[in-house]
This record gives C-alpha cells, sequence and structure tokens, in this order.
C-alpha cells in the first residue's frame, strides 16, 4: 500500500478556514451522521421551477 500524498496548500488552506468557521467541538452533527441522520426537510419542498411538489 502506498502512504498518502501530502494535501495541496489549497487543500489544507481550506480545511484551515473550514475550522476556523464551524464548531468543530461540537460533537452533536457527527452523532447524527453516525446515525444517518442528516438534516429535516423542511415544510414545504420546492422544485427549481418554484412550484409546490410536497407539503406536511
Amino acid at each position: 500500500m502506498t502512504e498518502p500524498k501530502q494535501a495541496s496548500s489549497f487543500t489544507a488552506e481550506v480545511n484551515r478556514a473550514a475550522v476556523a468557521r464551524y464548531a468543530m467541538g461540537d460533537r452533536a452533527d457527527f452523532a447524527d451522521v453516525d446515525r444517518g441522520f442528516i438534516a429535516g426537510f423542511p415544510d414545504e419542498l420546492r422544485s427549481d421551477e418554484g412550484s409546490c411538489c410536497v407539503t406536511d
């Protein structure tokens, strides 16, 4: 197996910016993802054209 290569300087900078922007210490989102939950749906979903598709 080959060794992983280093991230490019661009990728490293984007990763640093993400760590600074988001609350990485708040593990609740990570726990939700581990359980398979990503996000709830809004009460109303719309198509790209703006027409109503699904309502609750």
